[in-house]
Parts: structure tokens; C-alpha cells; sequence
């Protein structure tokens, strides 16, 4: 493979490390009743990152990710968990550029990306910037999880279609995590 294909690949299988995915509120409400009669269940890793939880809890064709919160102390926390729809929504192979920004309240940083086309798995050219706004526009009042190495790193709910292809990713804190994330989105 030449060097410069095989960089496109490595940086393209890079992008495949971020997805969004729509949160199933229904089966997160139901799992969360369901953990907090039982404080001491710890769900088991499947070999996808995902965890395994009973369908009758969460349904079937839905994917239970983790989401650590980070404690007071800076500490780790019990993870809580989503329940997404199986599938990602999105991949992140639409992202064509990020870069970091700082949310202007708060004053933690933010990832800003430009979401564009792109070609899939199976070699289709894909308008991602349209696939999300449709996405969004379908999924107004739900959630839209942001998974990066099998770990949710923010979730929001979606108040109304976002279009044109910019997006800013917010409530994350650890600024050397959304560095790592920037820099595999940008192929580096």
C-alpha cells in the first residue's frame, strides 16, 4: 500500500473512533430505576465496549454504553450508563475538521467540527452535513449521545435541526482528552 493511502486509511479508521447515536430515553429510564434498586450491580463489558444488560430491562437491537463522571475530588465516580439505539446515527468518518474551542460560559473546552461528506464502509459517498441535520431534525427532544473508544463522552438534547454542517461538542472538562479526540479527528 503507498504511504499516503495507507495514512488515509489510518487516519479514516481513526474518525471510526467517534460516532453519535440517539439515546433510547425509554429504556434509560427503565435502566436507571433498575440500578438504583440494585447499588452494588456492576453490568459486564462485552467484547465491543458496550455492556450487558438483560433485554427485558433495555429491549432488544439497543447498545448500554458507559459514561464516566468524573467526582469532586477529580476522582472517578460509578459509571452511568445509556441505552442507545443500536447503531450509530452518525459516524464520525463525516467529520472532515476539528479544532478545540472553549464553551463562553463555563469557560471548558469545547470540540468545534465541520461535518461533511464522506465515503463509508462500503465505498458510498455519504452527505454528512445533511445526514445530520435530518438525523436532528427527526430526533427533536431526544438525546444524541457522542461515543469516542466505546465511551460516551456527551450527551445533549437535540432542540431543534442542526444544518450547515457545524457542530460544537460541549461538557467535556478534561482538555487533554478533547486534545486526543481533535487530533485523531484530524488525522494527526
Amino acid at each position: 500500500m503507498a504511504p499516503l493511502l495507507a495514512h488515509a486509511e489510518a487516519a479514516s479508521q481513526g474518525k471510526a473512533r467517534l460516532a453519535f447515536y440517539i439515546v433510547d430515553e425509554e429504556a434509560n429510564g427503565r435502566l436507571e430505576k433498575y440500578l438504583a434498586r440494585r447499588p452494588d450491580y456492576a453490568p459486564r463489558q462485552k467484547a465491543d465496549g458496550s455492556y450487558a444488560i438483560g433485554d427485558a430491562i433495555v429491549g432488544t437491537d439497543r447498545l448500554v454504553m458507559a459514561m464516566a463522571e468524573t467526582g469532586a475530588a477529580g476522582g472517578q465516580e460509578k459509571p452511568r450508563y445509556l441505552v442507545l439505539e443500536d447503531g450509530p446515527a452518525l459516524s464520525g468518518l463525516a467529520v472532515t475538521k476539528a479544532s478545540i474551542g472553549k464553551d463562553s460560559i463555563i469557560g471548558t473546552p469545547t470540540i468545534k467540527m465541520t461535518i461533511g461528506d464522506y465515503v463509508d464502509e462500503f465505498g458510498n459517498m455519504l452527505h454528512g452535513a445533511e445526514i445530520f441535520a435530518q438525523i436532528t431534525g427527526d430526533n427533536i427532544g431526544k438525546s444524541l449521545a457522542v461515543v469516542f473508544d466505546n465511551r460516551v463522552i456527551t450527551y445533549a438534547r437535540i432542540m431543534e435541526s442542526i444544518s450547515g454542517g457545524e457542530v460544537q461538542i460541549t461538557g467535556l472538562g478534561d482538555k487533554k482528552a478533547v486534545s486526543e479526540i481533535v487530533a485523531v479527528l484530524n488525522g494527526e
